[in-house]
């Protein structure tokens, strides 16, 4: 029986030597590739622009982005060796691009993943044809002026609030359908033996970011749309940026994976009958919600590094940069990587936060309302989805208590014995 036990425990063990990921602490040079498919939508086919960070050995140089944003990154060096990382694709705001968060999404593939940021085509209301934005991730800087921008911005948001039917068909027009192609193309890039990324993404860890109406785009796409085809099984983690609950606030309650939501104190919603905040307020546990001080809508993407030289610089010097970075990557090493290491970070208060909430377990919630008060974190409970690597181990330990109950037993059998025998030898 124990050798059997042992046998089926060294079973569950083995696959899990496929995903093994570096240490939390490791840091790796970032990587940079670009990378375009034709995605396909009724009688519409378009080219979608994908933007990819990812951890990576080689060499780093300085390398400007098509936003004028400078940094240090190695062009389609290869991927780093000897692990598979998971994958995190980032979702930008109405009318951005995929590079509108350099500080985050190098930062995330310094820590370990790989990060793919697809440039979405918005339209321009009332007729949602002609395509807008301030930036792209290659080619011309725009395809409109930002006076022009802000102001098809403003009459995106009185569309919509006004019409929560229109905004559910925005959503499946012009998002949803591409943010869960995006995830379609790169886990198809890891078994392609051309492709750069082939055999290193882990395709059972994937979460999911964006900011404003990416946000959006990530609470539609893990099962707040009202058509439940819309929501993608294969996330397991999702970080929303300054993002609303507008028109899902009364689905919120119908996700069920982890959840991290930011936002800035003078962070103002698109619709004000709808607060950001209404999100944790009704999401499910485990969950994570953090306001950070002297921070507006567009502190999450690169506006923070306008002052800085390079997005190295912005990222070491700006205290909300930091926090934001540090947080989100924490949140996703644990919920994608099992990560303990990554508790001691969740549990902290940064002095920039004004708020920081959290519920990590059924029924209760840690509240850290100031910048100097810390409280313990909680016992997290079991994940709901059990590794092979935990099944293993107890397992493993289930044996250990077999052996020393057999070994005890064995030992008293043999003790008892002898004290017959030599009973039975003095009464002789």
């Amino acid at each position: 029986m124990v050798v059997t036990l042992l046998a089926l425990g060294m079973t569950l063990a083995l696959p899990c030597q496929g995903h093994t990921y570096p240490n939390s602490n490791q840091m790796f040079n970032v990587g940079f590739a670009i990378l375009e498919s034709q995605y396909a939508q009724a009688d519409a086919r378009e080219t979608v622009t994908v933007a990819i960070w990812y951890p990576t050995s080689g060499q780093t140089r300085s390398y400007v982005y098509n936003n004028g944003f400078r940094s240090q990154v190695a062009p389609d060096a290869p991927p780093a060796s000897g692990a598979s990382f998971p994958l995190i694709t980032f979702y930008h705001g109405g009318y951005s691009t995929g590079i509108q968060s350099l500080c985050l999404t190098e930062h995330l593939a310094s820590r370990g993943f790989i990060v793919a940021a697809p440039d979405f085509i918005d339209t321009v209301p009332p007729g949602f044809v002609e395509p807008a934005a301030f930036e792209r991730i290659r080619g011309t800087q725009g395809v409109k002026d930002p006076v022009t921008v802000l102001r098809i911005v403003g009459e995106f948001a009185r569309t919509m609030n006004a019409d929560r039917d229109k905004f559910y068909w925005y959503m499946e027009r012009f998002r949803l359908g591409k943010a869960r192609f995006v995830i379609d193309v790169m886990l198809q890039e890891g078994t392609r033996r051309d492709s750069l990324f082939y055999g290193v993404i882990d395709r059972d860890a994937i979460g999911v970011s964006g900011h404003s109406l990416g946000g959006l785009t990530t609470l539609g796409l893990i099962g707040a749309h009202p058509r439940d085809e819309m929501r993608d099984p294969r996330v397991k983690a999702t970080l929303a940026l300054s993002s609303g609950v507008y028109p899902y606030e009364d689905r919120i309650s119908r996700i069920q994976i982890p959840l991290m939501t930011m936002h800035g104190d003078h962070d103002e919603p698109m619709n004000p009958d709808y607060p950001r905040g209404l999100l944790y307020e009704r999401a499910n546990p485990p969950k994570y919600y953090l306001v950070l001080r002297d921070a507006t809508h567009f502190t999450f993407g690169n506006t923070p590094c306008q002052q800085y030289s390079t997005i190295s610089d912005c990222q070491a010097s700006d205290p909300r940069v930091r926090a934001i970075n540090s947080y989100s990557s924490a949140f996703f090493e644990k919920y994608l990587k099992d990560s303990t290491e990554a508790d001691r970070q969740l549990s902290r208060t940064d002095p920039i936060l004004l708020l920081y909430e959290k519920d990590v377990t059924l029924h209760a919630s840690v509240t850290h309302t100031t910048s100097t008060t810390t409280t313990p974190s909680k016992t997290l409970p079991p994940q709901p989805v059990i590794t092979r690597l935990a099944v293993a181990s107890g397992i493993v330990t289930t044996c250990g208590i077999v052996i020393i109950v057999l070994v005890v037993m064995v030992r008293r059998r043999r003790s008892l014995r002898q004290k017959t025998i030599g009973s039975h030898t003095l009464h002789d």
